[in-house]
């Protein structure tokens, strides 16, 4: 004896229904864990993945301005670098893979 769903199951896939599921529209993955864009490496992960704190490391100069700012997530590091004129900060470059 076969066994069918009842009528009731036959959900159309509407873009409302996806989205009750957690449907992820940039990757088209049902999702039940909230997954993330790394903003860094640019994958798809698990949120829990990037959490956390990472290790910082400020350095500075002899005039006591922060001069670069160094990050470690995981394996990779990161850096920043402050630039300083007269005392005044002139610049702050983006974060780079060390």
């Amino acid at each position: 004896m076969a066994v069918t769903n009842p009528a009731g199951r036959d959900i159309k896939k509407t873009v409302q229904y996806m989205e009750s599921l957690s449907f992820d529209p940039t990757y088209e993955v049902l999702t039940r864990i909230p997954l993330t864009q790394n903003p860094i490496s640019g994958d798809l992960e698990r949120q829990v993945a990037i959490q956390g704190n990472p290790s910082m490391v400020l350095s500075y100069d002899v005039d006591g301005n922060l001069t670069t700012m160094t990050k470690t997530i995981g394996v990779k590091t990161y850096s920043k670098t402050f630039t300083w004129t007269d005392g005044k900060l002139t610049a702050i470059s983006a974060w780079s893979l060390v």
